[in-house]
């Protein structure tokens, strides 16, 4: 249950730094969205960052693209996800030794 509620909270970190790094970019390299933002925008941003990243990776090379890709989405997902665990774990503990 820990590992699930992990990956899905870094799942959604993952796709709020995204929407923040879109917006907080500069005018020039902002995407068309972030220009006028919405909450319909965000959310879709936040929820589907995986889509924006796998179409970000398959610029040249599709077949290339598309695994690099989903080795990304993987590598963040795992990465944010394991250090979500891990604090989780380590708060659980403290609070059984409290408690």
């Amino acid at each position: 249950m820990k590992i699930f509620a992990s990956l899905i909270v870094a799942y959604i970190i993952t796709g709020l730094a995204r929407a923040m790094k879109d917006i907080f970019s500069r005018p020039i390299d902002m995407p068309g969205w972030a220009r006028h933002p919405t909450l319909g925008m965000l959310l879709s941003v936040i929820l589907g960052w995986p889509l924006l990243l796998m179409r970000e990776s398959m610029q040249g090379n599709a077949g290339r693209g598309f695994i690099f890709g989903l080795i990304s989405i993987g590598a963040q997902i795992i990465f944010i996800g394991a250090i979500i665990w891990c604090l989780i774990s380590v708060i659980v503990y403290l609070f059984n030794l409290v408690f």
